[in-house]
């Protein structure tokens, strides 16, 4: 009896041993930061309250009730204090359950991360800088020369202008996507590009990109090649992203929009592509239409790949709203941004940096709708956000600040709304040094501010300050430069 016994206990340890995925956390493989395994990391299994902590070696063991090998399952969370995922949108998609093949997850160092994204951006934004002069120099060139009229190169300058102050949003993405790039098992001459791009050295990463062929050659081949197709796909669509950043970084937005574009359409299962594409069209080209197109594939492609639980359902509705949000269509956005909230609150909880993201961009709709009260409340939310879970001189903090003071100061609130443009001017130096455009919208604001109170020649010194760096940053015929130049001519009127 007690043999028998000993035998069905030990088929049943057997049984649920055999339900066991296992996994492995690791951090970010960087040239100055190699791969290490990550201990202390807690996971969770959709469905399944249980979480399981990563040990010494990184390795973990997810307990699978009733699963059998090749079905699906999905992650609800990954947490270590301190790092973020490499890929978030892991959480909620679609895995496929095995007992041999581990689950590979990548983490990186929040402040490992912030710190390589700010060297990046700075080489970003050393070459926007010299390609924007440039440009600038071309177009006084052309009317001194009368190659253009005036009408012209009054609306060239007008879109050149636009576009470079539209640049910060975007480098902030591409610094991420570079900073993120993991390099294990990377080939030689892909680190070698990825290098060139991090440090600004655009012309030899282009070098290095044409050498593999034309973009045009290599698409025949990745058709003809059925057996190589996912790995020649992945690097075509690499290098597509490679050029976006070079084009873009040069004012060539007609050449960027084709690179992002031709990535979308290598691989229209891919929701990153999509959405990335759909972005910039929507940013830089106002081509909303288009951009709709990128933004609903991407939508598509999430849900039935994964479901609506999933991160890149939310963040396409979330792109739909902000599509409709630029179009000034604020009735037909709301229910988009809603939706990408609640969503990403099922998902994420209250405490995630993407709720963050919605409560500003629906504090920032209800601020276009004179909805001022609701607007202060949503925009308090995203900040408290940011401030508790952002390292303290990431740009979404002061960003969020400067919005919430927008809100108070459009409710005559001055007094609330002063300490946080100050706090904001202090995290936009900081990063960027004193001739920054985003720091004159700064000093604009607290110039607006010290007008409203009375305070004259604060008001004065301070529209001087913003129109200084405007004039250098933007140009004397940029619309902000304009404004600012006529405030202060009607603030020494008085």
């Amino acid at each position: 009896m007690h043999k028998t016994l000993l035998s069905l206990l030990l088929i049943l340890s057997t049984t649920l041993s055999a339900q066991t995925q296992p996994g492995h956390v690791r951090t970010i493989n960087r040239p100055d930061s190699p791969s290490e395994n990550l201990s202390g990391v807690m996971l969770r299994v959709r469905g399944n309250h249980n979480a399981v902590v990563s040990g010494e070696d990184g390795g973990f063991a997810l307990l699978m009730q009733g699963l059998e090998a090749g079905q699906p399952f999905a992650l609800s969370s990954v947490f270590k204090s301190g790092y973020e995922l490499r890929e978030p949108e892991i959480i909620g998609r679609k895995q496929s359950f095995s007992t041999i093949v581990p689950l590979e997850i990548v983490m990186v160092s929040s402040q490992h991360l912030l710190q390589e994204r700010m060297r990046i951006e700075e080489k970003a934004r050393q070459n926007v800088e010299t390609n924007y002069q440039n440009r600038l120099a071309e177009l006084e060139n052309s009317l001194a020369a009368a190659k253009i009229s005036n009408t012209e190169y009054e609306a060239q300058l007008t879109a050149l202008e636009e576009q470079y102050e539209r640049f910060e949003p975007l480098i902030q993405t591409m610094s991420r996507y570079y900073a993120l790039m993991d390099y294990d098992g990377r080939d030689t001459l892909s680190i070698r590009i990825n290098q060139c791009i991090e440090a600004g050295n655009l012309d030899e990463a282009e070098r290095l990109i044409k050498a593999k062929g034309a973009i045009s050659d290599r698409e025949k081949q990745l058709q003809e090649l059925q057996a190589l197709q996912d790995f020649l796909r992945k690097d075509l669509a690499e290098d597509c992203y490679h050029l976006f950043t070079i084009n873009f970084e040069r004012f060539q937005n007609d050449s960027a929009e084709y690179y992002i574009c031709r990535r979308a359409e290598l691989d229209t299962s891919n929701t990153e592509y999509q959405l990335r594409a759909g972005q910039f069209l929507m940013v830089y080209r106002a081509k909303y239409t288009d951009a709709e197109k990128y933004f609903r594939r991407a939508l598509r492609q999430a849900e039935a790949q994964n479901g609506h639980l999933y991160g890149d359902v939310a963040t396409a509705l979330n792109e739909l709203g902000q599509n409709y949000y630029y179009q000034r269509n604020y009735t037909q956005a709301l229910p988009y941004l809603e939706q990408a909230r609640d969503l990403r609150e099922q998902l994420a909880g209250k405490q995630s940096v993407s709720m963050a993201e919605s409560y500003s961009n629906i504090g920032a709709l209800y601020l276009k709708q004179g909805n001022n009260k609701d607007a202060v409340k949503m925009l308090r939310n995203a900040l408290k956000l940011y401030e508790q879970l952002l390292p303290a001189s990431d740009p979404l903090t002061a960003q969020a600040r400067n919005n919430l003071g927008n809100a108070l100061f459009a409710l005559k609130q001055y007094d609330d709304a002063k300490p946080l443009f100050q706090q904001a001017l202090e995290d936009y130096t900081s990063r960027y040094g004193n001739k920054h455009y985003e720091v004159a919208i700064v000093y604009n604001n607290l110039a607006s501010i010290a007008f409203m109170q009375g305070q004259l020649s604060d008001a004065e010194q301070l529209f001087e300050k913003a129109l200084t760096i405007f004039s250098e940053t933007l140009g004397q015929h940029h619309p902000r430069t304009r404004q600012t130049q006529k405030n202060l001519d009607h603030l020494r009127s008085k």
